[in-house]
């Protein structure tokens, strides 16, 4: 508060006495409550609180502490009446002001009160009332100049603020550059260390080396020149029986010759042989993985893995995949409309079907489920599933646009087996048939019942796998199970899931992709589980070998695996869809 020199007390015979400051016999300003209770002005009590004296209230002894933690404010009520008390204004004689308001009557109001000239810092020396301020304001020079030279302090200021932040920069950077040096010097030199101790052990074993082999190679020469003395002797002696032996070999001549015809039918016979054993080379080398329970397999990506995306390097939702001979992938690349090439070991693939934008002329494909090639005739035979037809493209470069081989048709899933039928499965109408090459119609092979969990019937037929009996593996996707049909048959054989959906080892979840080993072991992927499971022939159960421990993006882990395929080495390959990639499991 403004110290009381500038008003004075205009009823002070009717001001409550316990509102006196015993010390100083005016009202309390500031007033505080000592630890004994009693009241002062801060002000009047400050100087015995110093000096450690008793409180100067009658009859009390108690010592004053320097500590201001031990007062406290008076209650609200003695602070409220304070505020109320009435003063006039000394200054200007203004009377009625409550003491709560003298504060801002002088600092706003009092015409009589001396105020600075806003243009002081500048050098304006005014000091007068305030009700000569607008005069002065209209005549003072270093005002008029003020907002001239604020704009040049707040330019000053900032420029000053941004001096110290790149000060504040340049020595962050120095620092930083400084701790880089001091790592970068003790990485050399612990580098220069491991250089010179590497390059001292390998001279020691060059040495060593050097020193072998000299032994090796002296002992070997020795070595040599007693065998190749022996040999000398011994083609001496069987020159001169091969002087004898030649006049006896033209008569063996002509027998000789009849041999050789004869060897030459034999290699014809075998040739034919070796040609129709290359069809079953695949069951042949494919191993029995569940025989030896392995799981958790990393897999290492040999395809995609870089975001959906429509570059070389990228996938977008991958469906299905067939391994070639040379481990040529072909991949139903499903949500670009396209069948992508990648050869062993190359980072990028090639567009070899489709690939012109999602739409029904032969040159494009919409959304391609599966894939898989017709070796006879080198070409590719394609699921184009939302165009409702099967088509084929030949795999040679020059190719530009398909055939189609089926049409009106919802399919899914394909397989041809050694006789080159062609098998689809249709989840329109929840069958499989299987079609001789330019046939329209098809035989019905599995389902065509209507839609149902009946041993008849399916509930969206998906991928396919044709044994050499022609025996017919379905899988049936919302019915959670794998569904066997043998030649002929009317109706199927569950060989795995079947107990409804969820993820313990006799169950699964919207299977897809799936392949028969020729132990008749079963593999299947287990889409919605984001696994890959194996289901020995008769088991009650399957073996998890790929997954199953959380959908995710790690070498361990899918993200709905559709499609999966083996090479001709009994790797296992699978489209991991929601990750984009293509997997390769060493089993």
């Amino acid at each position: 508060m403004i110290s009381n020199n500038f008003y004075k007390y205009t009823d002070r015979k009717n001001i409550d006495p316990h509102l006196i400051c015993e010390l100083c016999n005016n009202p309390f300003i500031d007033p505080i409550v000592t630890e004994c209770d009693h009241i002062y002005c801060r002000a009047c009590i400050t100087k015995y609180m110093e000096n450690g004296s008793c409180c100067p209230a009658q009859s009390c002894s108690q010592l004053l502490s320097n500590d201001n933690s031990t007062l406290n404010r008076p209650s609200r009520i003695i602070l409220s009446m304070l505020d109320d008390i009435n003063v006039q204004c000394e200054l200007c004689g203004e009377i009625n002001l409550y003491r709560r308001n003298f504060d801002e009557h002088i600092k706003e109001n009092c015409s009589e009160y001396r105020i600075d000239c806003p243009g002081k810092a500048l050098g304006c020396i005014w000091f007068e009332p305030r009700n000569q301020y607008n005069e002065h304001i209209k005549a003072c020079l270093f005002e008029k100049l003020r907002p001239t030279t604020d704009e040049l302090y707040d330019m000053i200021k900032k420029q000053g603020l941004r001096i110290e932040e790149h000060r504040t920069q340049a020595e962050q950077e120095k620092v930083k550059v400084q701790e880089q040096n001091t790592k970068l010097e003790e990485k050399m030199h612990q580098q220069k260390i491991e250089l010179e101790d590497k390059i001292q052990e390998q001279k020691i074993q060059y040495e060593m080396l050097i020193e072998q082999q000299k032994t090796q190679l002296e002992k070997a020469m020795t070595q040599q020149k007693i065998e190749l003395d022996d040999r000398i002797q011994k083609q001496k002696i069987q020159y001169e029986g091969l002087i004898e032996q030649l006049e006896n070999a033209q008569s063996e001549n002509q027998n000789q010759k009849n041999e050789i015809s004869s060897a030459r039918g034999e290699i014809a016979k075998l040739a034919g042989d070796i040609d129709r054993m290359k069809s079953s080379i695949q069951w042949n080398v494919m191993p029995n993985i569940c025989m030896v329970t392995r799981s958790g397999l990393e897999g290492v990506t040999v395809a995609g893995g870089n975001g959906p995306g429509n570059s070389t390097n990228q996938l977008s939702r991958p469906y299905s995949i067939f391994v070639d001979d040379n481990q040529v992938l072909v991949i139903a690349d499903t949500f670009h409309g396209r069948i992508t090439q990648w050869k062993k070991g190359e980072i990028n693939g090639e567009i070899i079907a489709g690939g012109n934008g999602e739409g029904n002329r032969l040159d494009q494909l919409n959304r391609p489920t599966d894939v898989l090639i017709d070796k006879k005739t080198d070409s590719l035979v394609i699921c184009d599933r939302e165009n409702r037809r099967v088509v084929r493209w030949s795999r040679h470069k020059n190719t530009t646009q398909g055939e189609i081989l089926i049409d009106n048709i919802c399919c899914y899933g394909l397989d041809m087996d050694d006789h080159r039928y062609l098998y689809v499965s249709n989840t329109e109408q929840h069958e499989v048939r299987r079609y001789q090459l330019g046939d329209k119609n098809g035989t019905l092979v599995a389902g065509g019942k209507g839609q149902g969990a009946a041993l008849n019937q399916f509930n969206g037929p998906g991928y396919l796998f044709v044994d050499r009996q022609q025996n017919v593996y379905v899988s049936d996707n919302r019915n959670h199970r794998i569904m066997k049909w043998t030649k002929d048959a009317t109706t199927g054989i569950v060989v795995a899931g079947g107990e409804g959906e969820g993820n313990a080892l006799t169950q699964l979840s919207y299977p897809n992709g799936l392949f028969v080993d020729k132990f008749n072991t079963l593999y299947v992927a287990d889409s919605c589980n984001h696994r890959v499971m194996c289901w020995p022939q008769g088991a009650k159960q399957g073996i998890v070998i790929v997954g199953g421990n959380g959908k995710g993006e790690e070498a361990n882990q899918c993200n709905t695996p559709r499609g999966l395929s083996f090479d001709r080495y009994g790797n296992l390959y699978v489209a991991d869809e929601g990750n984009h990639r293509v997997q390769r499991f060493s089993l």
